[in-house]
């Protein structure tokens, strides 16, 4: 893989409780941070210009992680050629009556645009708010909202923030580890996801070639690569550091529950013998 997950360290900023102290401080110091990157977002004009100004503000890393691809990237390239030879055909003359509307049903419930929000994993690395605040701003938009199997936040966590007459997907890989997926699924049913999106594109891990190159973990190692990128990062290292740290939520439960089952397990076993 690309990158990958490290155990937890012992003894981190996270493990100390600074995010606890540096919580307290953060509204007087997160606004001066950002200040540069809000100057930047009131110059943007397109998607384009919203890029640049994320890879200002990101870890290299965590940008990376979002921007590319697997191998040489020549899917991404071939994307963005394709969707530049779509055009949108317009009738003149026509009026605006009726007026204009973009509503649909998806799943038997309405949608204000036919569009959705897809499945991204790791949304804390990018922003405090994570999944939560993508939600949001897509419930807030009337537009259907996908939580990533590899989601920082858990159903749990992210249902609430999604009204209940929205339609919510949950996006599933389908792992060796059966019980893994079945509490995954358990998760997303009990919290009012409506759907599936099952992930059926390769049985191995892209080769991404700039994770290999950052040294991408989640959570992050500590390493000295990672901690210079940091220091030149300072917006998004106060973010980081003043936040719980994140990692994959949906399956760090779905491990607890399997270790706790074979804990009773061995319990039961015990008491029996």
């Amino acid at each position: 893989a690309g990158g990958g997950c490290v155990d937890r360290m012992s003894l981190t900023p996270h493990a100390l409780g600074v995010h606890h102290l540096l919580k307290w401080l953060s509204p007087v110091v997160r606004p001066l941070l950002d200040y540069p990157s809000r100057r930047r977002l009131d110059r943007c004009i397109n998607i384009s210009d919203l890029r640049d100004a994320a890879k200002l503000r990101a870890h290299k890393m965590v940008f990376d992680y979002l921007d590319a691809g697997a191998d040489d990237e020549i899917t991404i390239r071939r994307n963005k050629d394709a969707y530049s030879q779509l055009e949108l055909h317009y009738r003149i003359l026509a009026g605006l009556s009726p007026p204009l509307e973009m509503s649909t049903r998806v799943m038997g419930r309405d949608v204000k645009i036919p569009f959705f929000v897809s499945p991204t994993a790791g949304s804390k690395m990018f922003h405090a708010d994570g999944e939560v605040g993508v939600a949001r701003a897509a419930s807030a938009a009337g537009a259907m909202y996908s939580l990533s199997t590899m989601g920082t936040a858990a159903p749990a966590e992210v249902a609430p923030a999604v009204p209940a007459h929205h339609p919510k997907l949950f996006q599933l890989y389908v792992w060796k580890d059966r019980s893994l997926v079945r509490d995954m699924l358990a998760q997303a049913r009990e919290n009012g996801f409506h759907a599936l999106a099952l992930t059926v594109d390769l049985t191995w891990y892209g080769n991404r070639e700039r994770d290999h190159r950052n040294g991408f973990t989640v959570p992050p190692a500590y390493t000295a690569k990672q901690t210079y990128e940091a220091m030149r990062r300072p917006a998004w290292t106060w973010d980081f550091l003043s936040s719980p740290e994140y990692a994959y939520a949906a399956v760090d439960l779905a491990a607890a529950g399997r270790r706790r089952r074979a804990a009773d397990g061995s319990r039961g076993e015990t008491a029996a013998s």
